[in-house]
């Protein structure tokens, strides 16, 4: 953010399980035109009270953070609350892609709700391990083999293009820039709106030896 030229003016650290953030709206409102963007992470329910009570101050600057802070499984507690809310991550339900409307539907008529994107991280977890054991033919003894195996697999994931990294093990993938919005229907979305496509981990992550 400070490399791109943005000027952090405030930070403030609420202690977890907080419910009301009362001051925090204050500090906001006080700063003016000081502020343009809000960056929050509060994870859990602390992210609803934060939201609503945002909306319900009616403060302008622009607010971001994980998509998770307006998760789909939060819409029915926010409301348009949530609407304008921009977030990133590697998975939203509403992609319109051929391979995401398929899974979608497929979860839903099995387990009758909508998937999170932590289902289709444990959903391409089994793919991959499926992958890796179908090109070894079953013959999972050597660590190695098994590494180089996850590393040349590829699958047909619903988040869109993923990959392991031979470098360090983790993944590489599309991360989504999305935008909350209501649909003339009444129901509410991530809306895609800029994909930075094979994003990997920076040099910071797990020094872990992937070898």
């Amino acid at each position: 953010f400070k490399k791109g030229g943005g000027t952090i003016v405030e930070e403030q650290w609420p202690a977890m399980g907080t419910a009301d953030f009362a001051s925090v709206m204050t500090k906001l409102r006080g700063m003016g035109d000081k502020v343009d963007v809000v960056w929050n992470f509060i994870p859990g329910s602390g992210t609803v009270n934060f939201i609503n009570q945002y909306s319900q101050a009616k403060l302008k600057p622009q607010q971001v953070g994980p998509q998770s802070n307006a998760d789909e499984f939060f819409f029915d507690a926010l409301k348009d609350s949530a609407v304008g809310v921009i977030g990133a991550g590697q998975y939203v339900q509403s992609m319109n892609s051929p391979r995401n409307q398929a899974f979608v539907a497929a979860y839903k008529k099995k387990y009758n709700r909508l998937p999170a994107p932590v289902d289709v991280a444990g959903y391409d977890s089994v793919r991959l391990i499926i992958e890796a054991a179908r090109r070894l033919n079953g013959k999972l003894s050597d660590k190695n083999a098994v590494r180089q195996a996850l590393v040349a697999a590829e699958i047909d994931s619903p988040r869109g293009y993923f990959k392991i990294d031979a470098k360090d093990g983790n993944v590489v993938q599309n991360i989504y820039i999305t935008k909350v919005v209501k649909r003339a229907d009444g129901s509410y979305a991530h809306d895609v709106i800029k994909t930075i496509e094979k994003v990997r981990d920076p040099d910071t992550s797990c020094k872990l030896n992937w070898e």
